[in-house]
């Protein structure tokens, strides 16, 4: 017994470790996001109470008291005002400051996958278990950066919550306190093996969803299906996608059938939940236990307080799920990596072009390049690499001498450099025009009897 006490512990530090870890990503990605919503978490779990007070306030000031219109209005006005409030709140935190945060860490995300994952080791990309875990990684969108920070925020407001309104049920009767925690231990049964059918059936189709992603990526998002159909290795992509999708349906198929069944297991539990406290509430109303007010709330507050239970109960079972899927993130961009040759800022013979502060803009737009400084070797393969409108053109017409920049030098430290710069290159820009000479003359203009291998 001891030794499974003391496993749990070390299995519970490792997966605390790994979550911990991946919220150190969020706070490099976006600070404020822990901060704001872990006061937006305070705020509701305080509010939670006091709406539930006032509510009950007002309710039995309209059955029990004869007040009038105007007292009325003002205990409806201040509640109003506070839902307003809180909805204002969560708007702003919940929904435009956190989807603009959320962009920033999918970025960080995948900025972070894709530098760690690339620099792996070329032979583990003969392992399919390896593939599988990359193709999930580089696929995912980044939320579990700030799952852990969810969970804790949920934490703090359950927690505070929970504290108040436990008191203010159990004041009703002890009844409803019990029945709650049966109820939040229902659900955490309930999601313990959900989350496990979830995850078996994310391991079960991965395999399957990296090879329907291939195929459908390779031909069917490039318009080839059609041409394909007339070659035999078309019809053979065909039917290979077919048949991931049959494989994929059967797997899932069964994986959906337990869920459903849980599914279907907490809907009947809950429905007998609300006969039961319906039957109560009323028994204790005639008999005068408690209020209308009470009663009410008991109706639409009641599930706040197990929902409450099941997160407390739930926080580290979840911790652990969340753990087995940020293992394999860290696992895959944590490879061992592939070690290149040191490679010499000159070329082989020591010749090299210099760009020292380089800034080049069209016609007084903004800048297309801005402040650039790079060493460039001669007589080496290097390939400039860039999203659509980065500069990559611009980059390399001012290298051949094509354009002068705005601001800035570029220095030639080669051989010819007392020569025109625009011998040094060979030079076929995607807005190129052919003209009515040879294919060498084309590509590079000042083309002479030595010069075959040079364009070869």
């Amino acid at each position: 017994m001891g030794q499974i006490k003391q496993g749990r512990r070390i299995r519970l530090r490792e997966n605390l470790s790994v979550c911990f870890r991946m919220t150190g990503h969020l706070m490099k990605a976006s600070p404020r996001f822990f901060v704001l919503n872990l006061l937006n978490a305070a705020v509701y779990a305080v509010s939670n109470p006091v709406q539930m007070l006032l509510y009950k306030k007002i309710i039995d000031l309209i059955v029990y008291s004869r007040v009038t219109l105007q007292t009325a209005a003002k205990y409806f006005a201040l509640y109003y005002l506070l839902n307003q409030f809180l909805f204002v709140f969560h708007y702003l935190v919940d929904t435009n400051f956190n989807e603009r945060e959320k962009i920033k860490i999918n970025l960080y995300y995948k900025r972070f996958i894709y530098e760690e994952t690339g620099r792996n080791r070329l032979e583990y990309c003969g392992d399919s278990a390896y593939m599988d875990r990359l193709y999930s990684a580089v696929h995912h969108d980044g939320s579990y950066l700030y799952r852990f920070a969810e969970r804790l925020f949920s934490l703090v407001y359950s927690v505070i919550s929970l504290c108040a309104v436990s008191y203010i049920f159990a004041g009703m009767h002890p009844v409803f306190p019990a029945a709650a925690l049966v109820i939040a231990v229902r659900d955490f049964v309930l999601a313990r093996r959900k989350n496990r059918t979830e995850y078996q059936r994310h391991t079960d189709s991965l395999p399957l969803e990296r090879c329907k992603t291939y195929i459908n990526n390779i031909f069917c998002l490039r318009d080839y299906v059609r041409e394909l159909r007339m070659y035999p290795i078309g019809e053979y992509f065909r039917r290979k996608h077919r048949l991931v999708h049959e494989l994929q349906w059967k797997i899932n198929r069964k994986h959906q059938r337990r869920l459903a069944a849980l599914e279907f297991a907490g809907q009947a539990s809950d429905a007998a939940c609300r006969i039961f406290n319906v039957a109560v509430g009323v028994a204790l109303l005639r008999a005068e236990r408690i209020t209308v007010g009470e009663l009410g709330m008991l109706f639409s507050r009641f599930t706040i307080m197990v929902q409450c239970i099941g997160d407390v109960l739930g926080f580290f079972p979840a911790v652990e799920d969340d753990a087995r899927y940020m293992r394999e993130i860290f696992e895959t961009a944590e490879k061992e990596k592939q070690i290149f040759p040191e490679i010499s800022p000159c070329g082989e013979d020591g010749e090299y072009i210099q760009f020292t502060g380089v800034s080049y803009r069209y016609h007084e737009k903004e800048y297309a390049l801005s402040d650039i400084n790079v060493r460039i070797p001669l007589g080496r393969k290097i390939a400039i690499v860039g999203e659509n409108g980065s500069g990559k053109s611009t980059f390399v017409k001012l290298l051949a001498g094509l354009y002068e920049p705005t601001a800035g030098e570029i220095a030639w430290h080669c051989k010819n450099a007392g020569e025109s710069c625009i011998s040094l290159f060979g030079v076929m820009p995607q807005d190129f025009r052919i003209y009515a000479m040879a294919g060498a003359e084309n590509i590079y203009p000042p083309f002479g009897e030595g010069d075959a291998g040079r364009v070869a």
